[in-house]
């Protein structure tokens, strides 16, 4: 039992040290996410997380800064303008507690953002206005009764949205 053991720790570990390596490559960076007055905090808060996991995601070679190290990199995403409404589209819905069709919703929402991405010795003017960026989303109700096309509509913006600026941020730092 022993013999045994050991050759699936020393395996383990063999797999656990190119982690360790390509956390070591990785460079620090600090994400901040701003909103206007006007931008539900929650939006605001999950859009944060959806770039952090991305960034997780797909290597760019940057990770978050350990507590007391300097980031090298700063990202800052400021949400400028949130807009949503709603109006009818889609398919009808079929009511279980009415037994009727209710008329179909579409939910459409729209942000303005800035980014900037600088390193940390090196911040840029702050007179020099960022760069604005649009993005529309919507979403149509459909025969599943438990489809709300608010929620899935604001799913598909934070994802977009964190697509765009992992993007944006990769081309910056491998410049």
């Amino acid at each position: 039992m022993t013999r045994l053991v050991l050759p699936i720790a020393v395996l383990a570990l063999g797999g656990f040290w190119p982690v360790l390596a390509g956390e070591a490559e990785r460079v620090p960076a600090q994400l901040a996410v701003t909103a206007v007055r006007g931008v539900p905090d929650l939006e605001r808060l999950m859009l944060e997380r959806e770039i952090l996991r991305r960034f997780e995601a797909r290597n760019c070679g940057l990770r978050l800064p350990r507590p007391e190290e300097a980031p090298v990199w700063r990202i800052e995403v400021a949400l400028l303008f949130w807009r949503e409404s709603e109006g009818p589209g889609g398919v009808p819905v079929f009511d279980p507690r009415s037994g009727t069709y209710l008329p179909g919703r579409r939910r459409d929402i729209e942000t303005v953002y800035s980014l900037r991405v600088y390193r940390s010795e090196a911040a840029p003017p702050p007179d020099v206005p960022a760069k604005q960026h649009t993005l529309r989303v919507h979403a149509e109700t459909k025969p599943n009764a438990s489809y709300e096309p608010r929620e899935h509509a604001s799913r598909m913006l934070r994802e977009q949205l964190a697509e765009e600026v992992r993007s944006a941020v990769c081309r910056t730092v491998r410049d």
